[in-house]
């Protein structure tokens, strides 16, 4: 794999999953299902 370009670049590679699990930001799995908890008007 070449060298990272930039720093977004590096992060999106170490972070992401596989693309066949939806290249997801995986530390971001823990806030699946934020929004059934928070209530609508929340404004």
């Amino acid at each position: 794999m070449p060298a990272s370009n930039t720093p977004w670049e590096e992060l999106y590679r170490e972070k992401t999953g596989q693309l066949a699990d939806g290249a997801t930001l995986e530390f971001a799995l823990k806030y699946r299902g934020l929004s059934a908890r928070t209530p609508r008007h929340n404004h």
